[in-house]
């Protein structure tokens, strides 16, 4: 039997038990190998500098629901140390992993590509994000999705994580409940039914909750000062990234691959449900990055995540026999196989990718954070006074430095976690080398200083001493190559 173009034999479970030690024991060595980054750092940081509460007021300025927070959260109540945010990670991602190789009703070939692709083989299992959260609810949701009518608090259960995962999976999250409320209300509806309407509802108010700023002082003044307007540009480098991560951004390429998806969609047009599934979700992340901000590979992936969770649905929804000749032209007219055809080559050519981001991992540091935090635990008090600039790329360091905090130029004042406000957006990428040793000498008269920056001091200037700069290069998070100064005269 064939199933979207893709086989579906029954995997040999030698086999398959090898892939997933493979995988397993690759992952979790580079996992642990890991420097973590400043988007990493930021969600331990609130999650340990703040209470329940203060965690949630701050969540609108993070512009994603907390989901990921709170499992921090209480690793933090529980007294575990920052290692354990990654290891958590790691059990997530390789749990989806799992249950795909499993579970997913494809061939060996194409869970093995997809798998080891450099998304689920790098970023959603290395990269501590809330992302790999997404992936982990719609890998559960796919294989009990056959559940959905005799189970429907089950189903229901995982959407309303869905929408707490990040803003990002709002477009699936609601998507599905849609799809799950239309066939609910096609049969009497029973207690189950009612609950599991409730249940969504909620999910959708705890997201809404979440991110929504009740004052001016809880928006995100950095994505709002980058939102004005519709752009063309980043749709194209979506797309690119989405099928081939890791190759620069080029317009042309990711025009063809846009055009890519839209024959995906189209191939779709026979099961409505699965046709606006595509069109809400995919739609939802478009809308993100041309009109709020234009992300990261990190979430342009997700676009790749829901294409393959479509397929995976297609066994569910035959299509409806009233368009087969309509649809049938339409495949005909858009090759719609070509869509497919081309998703496995690209997933093929990302495995290459994944493959060289775990040997960049082995070799060289994601971000100088650690090495930097290091230097600091060995050699400076807990009330050195240290001046860090940018205070976005200095955050790295304070999970490694439970006892520390960093005056940040930019604010004018100590912390720990970044706070995206109209003062980060006014200063946080603008001040000149001088800027910041000019706001330091007003705040502190006599006091020694330490100065962590993410840029040489001139060599020009002979009254600061360099201490510290990261030995090992710096192969992706390059404005994390960190230097440390102290001023000789105070």
């Amino acid at each position: 039997m064939k199933r979207s173009g893709i086989k579906n034999p029954d995997n040999n479970k030698l086999i398959l038990f090898l892939l997933i030690l493979i995988y397993g024991a690759v992952t979790f060595s580079t996992m642990i190998n890991h420097e973590p980054w400043r988007d990493e750092a930021q969600a331990w940081l609130l999650a340990r500098d703040l209470g329940a509460g203060e965690l949630i007021r701050q969540l609108p300025m993070e512009g994603t629901p907390g989901l990921w927070h709170f499992l921090l959260f209480l690793l933090n109540q529980a007294g575990f140390s920052y290692q354990s945010q990654f290891i958590l990670h790691w059990l997530l991602g390789f749990t989806a992993v799992v249950i795909f190789f499993l579970k997913a009703p494809f061939s060996l070939i194409f869970k093995v590509i997809f798998c080891f692709s450099y998304y689920l083989f790098f970023e959603y299992i290395i990269i501590a994000r809330n992302y790999n959260l997404t992936v982990l609810m719609l890998i559960i949701i796919a294989s009990l999705y056959h559940l959905r009518q005799r189970k429907p608090i089950l189903i229901a259960s995982l959407i309303f994580l869905l929408f707490n995962t990040n803003i990002h999976s709002f477009g699936i999250a609601l998507s599905l409940s849609l799809i799950m409320g239309y066939e609910l209300t096609r049969k009497k509806i029973d207690l189950s039914g009612i609950a599991a309407f409730v249940l969504i509802f909620l999910g959708f108010a705890c997201l809404m909750l979440q991110i929504y700023p009740i004052s001016p002082d809880q928006q995100n003044a950095l994505v709002a000062s980058n939102s004005a307007g519709f752009h063309l540009e980043p749709l194209l480098r979506a797309a690119q990234d989405a099928f081939l991560p890791g190759t620069q951004a080029d317009s042309l390429v990711g025009f063809f691959f846009f055009i890519i998806f839209i024959l995906f969609l189209l191939r779709m047009l026979n099961k409505v449900a699965l046709f606006l599934l595509l069109l809400i979700s995919i739609g939802w992340l478009y809308l993100i990055f041309a009109a709020i901000h234009e992300g990261s590979a990190r979430q342009h992936g997700l676009i790749i995540i829901i294409m393959v969770f479509t397929l995976w649905l297609e066994r569910y929804y035959p299509g409806q026999k009233d368009q087969a000749d309509f649809c049938q032209i339409i495949k005909i007219f858009t090759f719609s196989d070509v869509s497919l055809h081309i998703l496995k080559i690209t997933l093929l050519v990302s495995c290459l990718s994944g493959i060289y981001h775990h040997y960049q991992e082995h070799n060289f540091l994601y971000s100088g954070g650690r090495e930097a935090a290091g230097w600091i635990s060995e050699n400076l008090a807990s009330d050195a006074v240290i001046i860090a600039y940018p205070s976005y790329a200095a955050t790295s360091l304070l999970p490694y430095l439970p006892d520390h905090r960093f005056w940040y130029a930019d604010r004018e004042e100590y912390g720990t976690y970044m706070i995206w406000d109209k003062k980060f957006a006014d200063n946080g990428y603008k001040l000149s080398y001088q800027d910041i040793i000019e706001r330091s000498e007003s705040h502190f008269d006599r006091e020694e200083r330490y100065y962590l920056l993410n840029k040489a001091i001139p060599a020009f200037e002979k009254s600061y001493q360099r201490l510290f700069r990261n030995s090992t290069t710096i192969f992706a998070q390059k404005d994390e190559d960190f230097y440390i100064y102290r001023a000789k005269e105070f």
